[in-house]
């Protein structure tokens, strides 16, 4: 008997055959147990008692989780058994029964696993919107489930891109072309951009809009918006961490660095620390800083403008100051390390200069 049974597994495990196994082993756990742990279909086998079988329908769930179609209503329906089964694999939801797909643990945890799970969930919870809220929090990308109405709630979306900014994806087309909606979108995550709709995403006043508020927008461009040098100082001028976002070669390049300081002195913070190495190129920076607060003055000069100098005129000195003793450090740093290899070598020469 024994025998025969590891023959009938064997048959199912190299041809996935089950119509040729012998009635008498779809009435033995032990037999069907092996049995979907290679094939969860052969569930389908399984005499009545067994597919009612707590543990054999866990065990046949988790090889395939289509196997829970053959499991007995009531396991279907069992809350326990579902909930293990989505653990193991969240789209056993999709057979799980009407009562338990409009089960808010059930259905969380499915989406814990895998927000397409959702899918598979009640219209009722699908249109929940506190529910939706819960899952839209556990990842961004099961607004794609939710309902139209719910695509179309602010809180709910932007639940959904504080997750992930692509879940904006699945905003309702009125959300993805509402410019003051976007860029709350955009503070949250700066991949929001990415599906705004085409309307906003050329509007070049609208993306410096965006840039200011998040200066990570700026990665999210076409490489020919970045390349755009003129852009690119606009960027700067609403927002000096832009020049952060930038590569070493532009943030070293002097004639960009001297528009952008021109265009705003506080992008100086981010500047390259090689560019402060050179005295020339600081001079001229310094310079370029003295015509950014000259620029600003109208036919008087204003409180505002003073102050606003004032803070200029301490942010750049603080900032040169703490580069130079940047740059000391590293140099101090490197000099160090020039002696220890010298006197490694000097030590190696010593020990070794002995006549053979």
């Amino acid at each position: 008997m024994i025998l025969e049974k590891e023959k009938a597994l064997e048959l199912i495990r190299d041809s996935g055959s089950l119509d040729s196994i012998p009635k008498k082993f779809w009435k033995d756990k032990e037999f069907v147990l092996e049995a979907v742990k290679i094939n969860g279909y052969a569930l389908q086998y399984a005499s009545d008692e067994l597919k009612s079988d707590r543990e054999v329908v866990l065990e046949a769930v988790k090889e395939n989780v289509h196997a829970l179609e053959y499991a007995s209503d009531e396991l279907q329906n069992d809350k326990e058994v579902v909930l293990q089964a989505v653990k193991s694999n969240p789209y056993a939801l999709e057979e799980a029964s009407d009562e338990l797909q409009n089960d808010k643990e059930v259905v969380l945890q499915a989406v814990k696993s895998d927000p397409d799970a959702l899918e598979y969930a009640s219209d009722d919870l699908k249109n929940n919107r506190k529910f939706v809220l819960e899952a839209v929090k556990i990842n961004g990308y099961a607004l794609e489930y939710a309902s139209d109405e719910l695509k179309n709630d602010k809180e709910v979306v932007l639940q959904a891109v504080k997750s992930d900014g692509y879940a904006l994806k699945y905003a309702s087309d009125e959300l993805k072309n509402d410019r003051e909606f976007i860029l709350e979108a955009i503070i949250i995550n700066e991949f929001a951009l990415e599906y705004a709709s085409d309307e906003l995403k050329n509007d070049r006043e609208f993306v410096l809009e965006a840039i200011k508020v998040n200066e990570l927008v700026l990665k999210c461009l076409s490489k020919e918006v970045r390349s755009d040098r003129g852009f690119v100082l606009e960027a700067i001028k609403v927002n000096e961490l832009v020049l952060k976002c930038l590569s070493k070669e532009v943030r070293s390049d002097r004639g960009f660095v001297l528009e952008a300081v021109k265009s705003n002195p506080y992008a100086l913070e981010y500047v390259s620390l090689d560019f402060f190495k050179n005295e020339e190129q600081l001079a001229q920076c310094i310079e370029a800083v003295k015509n950014h607060l000259k620029d600003r003055v109208g036919s008087d000069v204003s409180q505002e403008d003073q102050e606003y100098a004032s803070e200029v005129i301490k942010f750049v000195k603080d900032t040169i100051a703490e580069k130079r003793k940047e740059i000391d450090t590293l140099e101090q740093e490197e000099n160090a390390k020039a002696q220890r290899v010298k006197d490694y070598k000097a030590k190696i020469d010593q020990e070794l200069g002995f006549d053979l």
